[in-house]
């Protein structure tokens, strides 16, 4: 089957998505007709989300020029337009911002590792011994759970759903001792071939496994988010060294096939989607990649050098599965279908349900605290602005009486719905991170510009292998005119900060959490006794309604696709 010659239509044909005759119901969400003598099922990002769970989808997810209109910058109708999706489908609900609260009424809840479970043992009880489970990483973080238990109420869930791999981002901000604690109890393999010893180079974690499914040999290489230092404390992984590595990925292919014999080459990554398509166009000889990082829901496959690339979104919302007909070394057919998680059309696990309320007891007294509710939409998946952070600028506005706050462009984050209450949980769901510290820095107008600079080249870089795969950092009380397509220094074309623009010689209070900007001022990093999620969560008690109020503008060339 030579894949290069095989269009999207032929691949959305192939994936029961349709709108229509086809439409995902209750009755056929896991229908599918087996293909070949192999199944890989998976999920991506699911940011320790045990108990189902809302994230809507961006409304606005725009890049540099010439990767808008492509999967990975396409939103809203111009997403279910691409992929034939009716928007007012449990797909199109799951796939799209467009009318998110009117289809929440409807279809409810996403995810759950309960649900997961179920799907995936549906699954494997269908296609007997000829299945492969994995897990692309950014998995034990992301809810107070998980913070709370250093990510092992995630790991024990995991270690009963029958996974076969995994690989790793935010896993790597527990530190090394507490990864590799939290390794030794997993009853599978962490993964791993860009992450060397910082002295001797030497491989911390197996490059690659090898499995053996149905009289086939499939090797499994692991690729771990390559920027964690530069992306977080470095602290966190001071004695390991990271990277894309194309190189020595080549050397493993070319080692799993020509030494070990496999049939199939797997890549599990944690690249993203852009670093994923270069990563494949660079490196011959893979057959699928299976991604995470970028949240991004691919409901037909990408096909970038006769490779493959599939990838589930974030939070539990979809189980991935392909169909594969491998034979004499080479796929010869397959057919895909990303399964929207729809809690209330799953029955769960009953034993996940039991291990995940296991996990949550020494822990509910905290998490159940009822700070407020909301009037509003609150949501965290935006290029620049979105609700959830502009409740964040608000209380650290209020907590330390300066203007600037800057918030991490992070694309996990829950969703809560008008009238919602607010609990302990939800706070930690969007800054329940190993590094909550505050800082309140005394900065130049140039080193706030120099950081701003240095924060967009990360989303906007023309150079796919120079995205870190975020988004962009908010700052309250600004208003930016941006030139996105214009190289690093002249991105922002010009900053305002309560109506006057940004001085490069002036002085200003800048308050930070989740980032490196404090980092610009080495004698004096101004870090206060705070913690974010404290900030946040005093604020919504004292105001006990909450409204989002944006206090940030952004100026740009829209994209018609991307937002």
């Amino acid at each position: 089957m030579d894949l290069k010659n095989i269009t999207r239509r032929d691949f959305i044909k192939s994936t029961a998505l349709l709108a229509g005759a086809t439409a995902i119901n209750p009755v056929n969400l896991l229908k599918f007709k087996p293909v070949g003598n192999l199944t890989i099922t998976w999920n991506s990002d699911s940011h320790a989300h045990l108990k189902p769970v809302l994230y809507r989808e961006p409304s606005v997810n725009i890049g540099p020029h010439l990767m808008n209109g492509r999967p990975g910058h396409l939103v809203g109708d111009a997403f279910n337009l691409y992929y034939d999706i009716n928007p007012d489908s449990a797909m199109g609900y799951f796939c799209s911002y467009v009318d998110f609260v009117k289809h929440e009424k409807q279809y409810g809840l996403m995810g759950g590792y309960a649900h997961m479970a179920s799907v995936f043992n549906k699954i494997k009880a269908e296609r007997h011994n000829k299945t492969i489970q994995l897990d692309t990483g950014d998995a034990w973080q992301g809810t107070g759970v998980a913070l709370l238990s250093k990510g092992m109420a995630v790991v024990n869930t995991q270690n009963a759903m029958g996974y076969d791999a995994m690989t790793g981002h935010w896993e790597f901000t527990y530190g090394e001792k507490q990864l590799l604690s939290n390794i030794k109890k997993l009853k599978f393999p962490f993964i791993a071939q860009n992450v060397t010893n910082a002295t001797w180079g030497g491989l911390i974690f197996k490059p690659y496994i090898i499995k053996e499914v149905n009289g086939l040999r499939v090797g499994i290489i692991g690729q771990a988010f390559p920027y964690v230092p530069l992306a977080h404390p470095s602290h966190f992984v001071k004695n390991w060294n990271f990277g894309i590595d194309t190189s020595h990925a080549q050397k493993m292919v070319n080692e799993l096939k020509n030494k070990e014999k496999v049939d199939l080459v797997v890549v599990l990554s944690h690249n993203g989607l852009e670093v994923d398509r270069k990563f494949a166009s660079l490196i011959n000889g893979i057959d699928i990649i299976v991604g995470g990082h970028t949240h991004d829901i691919l409901p037909a496959p990408q096909i970038i050098n006769n490779t493959i690339i599939v990838q589930a979104g974030t939070h539990g919302k979809f189980v991935g599965r392909i169909d594969l007909n491998v034979q004499n070394k080479k796929i010869i057919d397959y057919d895909h279908k990303l399964i929207p998680i729809v809690t209330d059309w799953i029955k769960p696990d009953p034993e996940i349900s039991k291990i995940i309320d296991e996990e949550y007891a020494p822990y509910e007294h905290v998490l159940n605290e009822k700070l407020g509710i909301t009037e509003d939409l609150l949501y965290r998946r935006a290029t620049f602005v979105s609700t959830v952070d502009n409740v964040a600028q608000q209380a650290f506005i209020e907590k330390f009486d300066t203007p600037l706050f800057f918030a991490p462009g992070w694309r996990w984050g829950e969703t809560l719905i008008p009238g919602s209450d607010i609990t302990m949980e939800n706070v930690y769901g969007e800054y329940g991170t190993t590094y909550p510290e505050v800082y309140k820095t005394l900065l130049t107008g140039k080193q706030l510009l120099l950081s701003q600079l240095s924060v967009l080249s990360d989303v906007f870089a023309k150079d796919a292998y120079l995205q870190m795969g975020g988004d962009a950092t908010r700052v309250s009380n600004s208003k930016f005119h941006l030139l996105l397509n214009e190289s690093l220094h002249k991105r922002i074309k010009s900053w305002e900060i309560n109506g006057k623009p940004l001085d490069l010689t002036k002085k200003y209070w800048a308050v930070s959490t989740g980032g490196k900007m404090q980092n610009m001022n080495a004698a004096d990093k101004g870090l206060t006794k705070f913690n974010a999620s404290d900030v946040i969560a005093e604020y919504i008690r004292n105001h006990k309604t909450i409204k989002s109020i944006k206090t940030e503008d952004v100026i740009y060339r829209h994209s018609r696709t991307a937002g």
